[in-house]
């Protein structure tokens, strides 16, 4: 179920910093004293995740948030029960596009607009895949990034970068006299009159880490002749820290320096920001250590540059085994030649979605890949993204087998179905209408002896009665008009005759959109009721039969019951006229279910999804 889409150089890291936060996050609790349940570290890591986690039924109804998500969009929890992913979401094509993406594989990652609970707008790297539980129930995951504060953090570093203050700083060491200018001194929050000195500027760099690296900065300028550019912290005149880039040049003459020259710099929003992008992207480096999905980037020579941690997993080789190992090595000899084919389709800068090859693990066992992938010309590099499918290849095998053991059984079903009505049709010839002709030839040659007019009448009513019984025995076997009349008008003129010649009451409703029916299923539906009449006529007793056909959008429901002796549904089941009901049924993927008890009659209710046929 689950396919994969492209991802960007900026997504990847986005990416890695959420997954590192995750790892922070356990590996905290791994140095916890008090011994933790599994269950506890899951709730821990899925509480304390920086990105939104939301988990919801496949439409989009959320059932579960975690506290990350409460925060992001301002809901309570138990607000969220209410809503569905729509409701957050400002629907652009971007999500069109998602959602189209996600029905398709499975898996879809976008950049999307939300809103919060009180209707701001912001954007967000939105994610969602499809899963299962044991017990088969689909799930759907979204994962939502709010990348607005990074954004504006990326714009408001790049306008500081261009309006940073820059300011100018000199010492004469013969005279000892400083200087700085008047943006120097604004930077230090300082009046315009102050009166310079180097050692009121040391004193101004933050105690510590700063004030020790400035003074050996200056130290080899001085006397070693050796210029920095560097990074520090200050704190200002009123006491306010601040990030600063200082560079110095010192000047020397006769091998002695007399002159120290440089810049000032304020970049602490710049700082700042760096600070924050870094801590971005380590929450998504976290989140991508802790991902399923393999994700790869190998250079034009074919050496891995990247890895994700999840490849030990899936190839079972140890991550420094697989660094040095090329990927094509790895790949089953078999699918060599199609993968090599998508590396051209790669070198030629298009795109690889949806490819699917076979690697030998380890053990030698093989796994089965899907992997969506670009090349990037600029760095040459090829970045792809893939999951381990070899749980759903097999369960689609299996699937396949079922549906090939259901053929095999409505074949021997048809068979076995052909075989009762050819002895059904050889009995009603042999015991009935032979016996009613036997008769006929005996009137009639007792006419031919006597003249007697009674056994010429004779002799015709039974030839009028073999008539009835050769067109009953038609209507029974041949094909019903069904192109030509529709399923309702066949079923009608069925019922209608046999309300003519049987004791039994048939009732018939049918409210059903027929053109939205296949013809095959319409026919199939004929077969099953005729089935049911012929199983009711022979063993019911009954003196009434309702027949309902029912539709609402694409289920369509047939309800059969009569009011006869009923059985033992346990006993019966294995009979060859319920065995040839279920097989006609499943074939159309449809569900039947049997209700019925000694003495209370019987009723079926069988259920098909128009929309699969």
């Amino acid at each position: 179920m689950s396919k994969f889409i492209e991802i960007s150089v900026d997504e990847l890291t986005a990416l890695q910093n959420e997954i590192k936060q995750a790892k922070i996050l356990i590996q905290q609790l791994r140095d916890s004293k008090k011994p933790i349940p599994k269950n506890t570290l899951y709730d821990y890591v899925f509480e304390n995740v920086t990105s939104a986690l939301m988990l919801g039924t496949p439409d989009g109804r959320i059932i579960e948030v975690n506290s990350a998500a409460c925060k992001i969009f301002g809901y309570s929890k138990e607000e969220f029960l209410t809503k569905t992913r729509t409701d957050l979401l400002v629907v652009d094509e971007n999500f069109k596009k998602f959602l189209s993406e996600r029905e398709k594989n499975g898996i879809a990652r976008a950049i999307v607009i939300n809103k919060r609970k009180n209707g701001e707008p912001f954007k967000s790297e939105l994610s969602s895949n499809i899963f299962k539980d044991q017990n088969g129930t689909e799930y759907a995951c979204f994962n939502v990034v709010d990348i607005s504060e990074k954004e504006k953090l990326e714009a408001l570093l790049k306008e500081t970068s261009q309006t940073a203050m820059v300011g100018g700083w000199e010492v004469n060491l013969k005279t000892g006299v400083a200087y700085m200018t008047d943006v120097t001194k604004q930077i230090h929050e300082l009046p315009l009159d102050f009166k310079e000195s180097v050692a009121a500027g040391i004193n101004f760099y933050k105690e510590g880490e700063s004030r020790d690296a400035i003074k050996a900065l200056l130290k080899d300028a001085i006397e070693k002749g050796i210029s920095y550019d560097t990074e520090l912290m200050i704190v200002t005149a009123k006491g306010n820290e601040r990030w600063i880039r200082t560079a110095c040049t010192p000047v020397f003459i006769n091998g002695e320096c007399v002159h120290l020259k440089g810049i000032f710099q304020d970049i602490h929003q710049r700082k700042l920001l760096e600070l924050a992008l870094a801590k971005k992207n380590e929450e998504i480096s976290n989140i991508l250590d802790a991902s399923y999905d393999v994700i790869s980037v190998i250079d034009k020579n074919n050496r891995r540059k990247f890895l994700s941690p999840s490849a030990e997993h899936v190839f079972g080789y140890k991550m420094e085994e697989l660094m040095v190992k090329p990927s094509i090595e790895m790949v089953y000899q078999e699918d060599l030649p199609k993968t090599k084919e998508s590396m051209s389709i790669l070198d030629k800068g298009l795109p690889v979605k949806d490819f699917e090859n076979r690697y030998v693990k380890k053990n030698g066992g093989l796994v089965n890949m899907l992997w969506s992938a670009k090349w990037d010309s600029n760095l040459e590099c090829y970045y792809s993204i893939g999951r381990d499918i070899t749980k759903q290849k097999m369960e689609a095998l299996k699937k396949a087998k079922e549906k090939l053991k259901v053929e095999n059984e409505l074949k021997k079903a048809v068979f076995l179905g052909e075989e009762k009505q050819k002895n059904a049709l050889s009995l009603e010839l042999h015991d009935n209408i032979n016996q009613i002709l036997t008769a006929t030839k005996m009137f009639l040659g007792m006419y031919i002896k006597n003249k007697k007019e009674s056994n010429l009448t004779e002799s015709i009513e039974l030839l009028d009665t073999s008539i009835k019984e050769i067109r009953k025995l038609s209507h029974s076997i041949v094909t019903p008009k069904i192109i030509e009349n529709g399923l309702k008008a066949s079923l009608e003129f069925l019922l209608q005759h046999l309300n003519n010649i049987n004791t039994i009451s048939y009732h018939f409703v049918s409210v059903i959109e027929e053109a939205e029916l296949s013809q095959d299923l319409k026919l199939n539906i004929y077969r099953i009721l005729q089935e049911l009449i012929t199983n009711c006529n022979k063993h019911s007793n009954a003196r009434n039969v309702w027949v309902n056909l029912l539709q609402n959008e694409n289920i369509l429901t047939i309800e059969f019951m009569d009011d006869g002796v009923g059985f033992d549904v346990d006993k019966k089941k294995d009979g060859i006229g319920l065995i040839n009901i279920r097989t006609r049924v499943t074939m159309f993927n449809g569900k039947i279910d049997f209700y019925s008890e000694p003495d209370k009659g019987v009723k079926i209710f069988i259920v098909f999804d128009t929309i699969q046929r």
